[in-house]
Parts: C-alpha cells; sequence; structure tokens
C-alpha cells in the first residue's frame, strides 16, 4: 500500500497557489480574489484566507489600494519563484496557462526564435496593459535601430509563433505594432492621462475588415483546401486592420496581384485584394509588394 503524506500535498498546493498569486502581481501588476476562485476552483472565503497567509510570508510583495483596487504589486516587489514570461504573455491575452509534465512524448517542436522571451521585459508591459499605464522603452527596429520611446500599450496578440503589442507611440505620436522579442529594456510608468493614447482611439485596430480567401487557382485538387476552409468555394472572414497582414501570413495567403507566389507554398488566395490595398499592415502579407 502507498502511503500519501497529507502534509506534502497541502505544502504542494499551497507552493502552487502562492506561485499563482505572485504570477499575477508579477504580470497582471494586480490580484483579485476572484481569478484565484477561477484557477483552483476554491470558494471565496478560502481564496482570502489564501491572499491573507501569503501576505503574512511575504509583507513586501504588495499594497492594498481598498476594496474597489485590491492588492497591487509593491515597489518592493521581489521574485521568489520561476515564471515563464509565455506563460505571461498567453494568460494576460486569452486567461490560458500551459502545463508541461514530465512523461513521454511523441511530438516534435518545431524551431522558433521567439521561445526565450524575458519575464523581466515582458511582464512591465503586461502590467502596463492591465493597469492602463504607460512604458519606457529602449526598443530596436530593423529599420531604424535602437531607440528610447515612451508608449502606452493597450493589447498583445500572437502571429506565425511570434509576440507582438499593440501601443501609442509618443515619439511618431501613432498607434505601432512592436514585437516583445525586440526589446532591450523596459520600466512601467504612471497612468495614461490622455485618452488620445488610449486603445479606443486605435482606428485600426477596432475596425474590422471582410476578408474573402479561396484555394489558389494553380492547385490540382482544391477540394482538399476546401475542405479545410469547410466551405467552398469562398470562405469570408473579419480581421482587425492592425492585425491583417499578420493573418495573411500565419494563413499563408497569396496576396499577388496575379496570384505570382508558389501555390505549393500558398494554397490560399486573396480574393477581394484591391478593397484591402489601403490597410497599412498589408504590408506585411505575402506577395502584396509584387507589382
Amino acid at each position: 500500500m502507498i502511503r500519501v503524506n497529507i502534509m506534502d500535498i497541502t505544502e504542494l498546493q499551497t507552493h502552487e497557489r502562492f506561485k499563482f498569486i505572485e504570477f499575477l502581481l508579477l504580470f497582471k501588476g494586480q490580484l483579485t480574489r476572484s481569478e484565484l476562485v477561477e484557477r483552483f476552483g476554491i470558494g471565496e472565503a478560502t481564496a482570502s484566507r489564501l491572499i491573507k497567509s501569503y501576505i503574512d510570508k511575504n509583507p513586501n510583495q504588495e499594497n492594498y489600494l481598498g476594496p474597489r483596487l485590491g492588492y497591487v504589486k509593491a515597489d518592493t516587489f521581489q521574485i521568489e519563484y520561476k515564471h515563464d514570461a509565455l506563460d505571461g504573455l498567453r494568460y494576460v491575452a486569452s486567461g490560458k496557462l500551459l502545463s508541461q509534465f514530465k512523461v513521454v512524448t511523441y511530438g516534435l517542436t518545431i524551431h522558433s526564435f521567439n521561445q526565450s522571451l524575458s519575464t523581466e521585459l515582458v511582464a512591465p508591459v503586461t502590467r502596463a496593459i492591465v493597469g492602463l499605464r504607460y512604458v519606457s522603452l529602449d526598443y530596436i527596429s530593423s529599420s531604424s535601430g535602437i531607440s528610447s520611446r515612451v508608449i502606452a500599450p493597450h493589447s498583445l496578440f500572437m502571429a506565425s509563433g511570434t509576440w507582438y503589442f499593440r501601443a501609442y507611440d509618443m515619439q511618431s505620436s501613432t498607434f505601432r505594432t512592436f514585437k516583445f522579442s525586440r526589446i532591450k529594456n523596459a520600466v512601467t510608468l504612471g497612468e495614461i492621462d490622455n485618452v488620445i493614447h488610449s486603445d479606443i482611439k486605435d482606428d485600426s485596430w477596432h475596425q474590422m475588415r471582410a476578408v474573402k480567401l479561396k484555394p489558389h487557382p494553380k492547385l490540382e485538387h482544391a477540394e482538399a483546401i476546401e475542405l479545410e476552409l469547410q466551405t467552398s468555394p469562398v470562405k469570408d472572414i473579419y480581421i482587425s486592420e492592425a492585425t491583417l497582414g499578420f493573418a495573411m501570413s500565419e494563413l499563408r495567403v497569396d496576396c499577388s496581384k496575379k496570384h505570382k507566389l508558389s501555390h505549393v507554398e500558398y494554397p490560399l488566395i486573396l480574393v477581394n485584394r484591391d478593397e484591402l490595398e489601403n490597410v497599412d499592415s498589408m504590408v506585411l502579407a505575402p506577395g502584396f509588394l509584387i507589382t
């Protein structure tokens, strides 16, 4: 008979729950009882006791701002547990966490350049998104090199395995899309004090555009692609202007004028290309700049 040490189970649960509390303070900058209830399937009273127990053990990690705002990350906050930056991005973006277990596996991980993102560089941006704050950023651009700028980030997304965030850039006075992997330094600043810098003014982010896709005309068996699209002959979808070019790349859509790209590599074509020529992000779409 295998004997289970109840004390060990309790300590393991406490460790996991304390780690998640720190995770919330690190990536969101705030701690809410409701997220503990949702994450661990516990009652509100249990969640309250858990928070109190954490605070008793870690008194310098958080500040209490009252019943409406709850607990927020303190300036004296120190990371005690190991956290994955990708977990932080997934959670802030979509409320998802990814668990990995040491078991026999049968899959192959395809190489990606963006698997090792720094928690210290990602967290200030995600906290700013949640807390509606500015960020001081040192950023490397492929066109202009490294520069220091102040931004107001409001959203994040992943495309083709790469994480991006959308932000108002004080330097250019425009909303832009940034790569997390190009951040050299990031510091969270004060609260956003101008509505012009908030997400509600990012027209490209909120403007949805109709996109019509169909199998590449050079395909011998177009029905295979129609099966994947679950429609025939044209698939209609709606995508944000700000992410449209990224989506076309991820979906492998030939966006050239006369379908000049390889049908093997790009099995879909963009039917209503002319309607989307004024969308800035389409410069990233496969073949869009081919004349």
